[in-house]
């Protein structure tokens, strides 16, 4: 073999591996887990650094923060994970527990049944908005067989949304999203009193 060849094998040799190396590790094989930015939008508190390490290796952190729990609900969600494996330690799952509470409080009451409107706004912003955001609805402006027509599509491709639900939606979306309203017509002008001619 040549003296160039002999240099410029092992050379090759030692950058493929380097960028095999480099890949890996990049896509969070083989070696230490990627560090988790601060642009979490995790709020600084006590218990911020256990919930990144002890909860971002099993889930999203996004989960954690829609999950929108009280107190003793988290404490209860931790015990639980900490059974699967969480590293979070049980002297740790109270400062956790209220830092989440803290952090990312529970929703608001459900909007009561005869409320259509609220109640048409929350499937609106949970069922549709899980695959798209708002924008496809705000750029229609449909009638109510229209929009029924969507919906069922919508359905279709899996949103979730139940049969009963989908009179409320519908008529929501005409009410806020439906075709303009004609403007009223303007008031005849006052005349001046007495009869025409006068």
């Amino acid at each position: 073999m040549s003296m160039f060849l002999k240099r410029a094998v092992p050379s090759a040799l030692l950058t493929v591996g380097f960028i095999a190396t480099s890949a890996l590790l990049v896509q969070g094989r083989g070696g230490a887990a990627p560090v988790i930015q601060d642009a979490t939008g995790f709020p600084d508190g006590d218990g911020k650094k256990l919930v990144l390490d002890g909860c971002g290796g099993c889930h999203d952190l996004e989960l954690v923060k829609t999950a929108k729990h009280n107190e003793a609900e988290w404490r209860t969600t931790l015990t639980n994970m900490t059974n699967y494996g969480a590293t979070i330690t049980a002297a740790q799952i109270p400062t956790v527990a209220t830092y989440l509470a803290k952090a990312f409080p529970v929703k608001p009451p459900e909007p009561k049944k005869d409320d259509a409107d609220a109640l048409g706004e929350k499937i609106l912003n949970t069922a549709c908005t899980t695959c798209h955001d708002l924008g496809p609805i705000t750029r229609r402006a449909d009638d109510k067989a229209a929009w029924e027509s969507v919906v069922y599509g919508m359905v279709g491709n899996g949103a979730d949304v139940k049969d009963a639900e989908i009179p409320v939606l519908v008529d929501y979306l005409v009410k806020h999203y439906g075709p303009p309203k004609p403007a009223a017509a303007p008031a005849a002008p006052a005349g001046r009193g007495g009869a025409r001619g006068q």
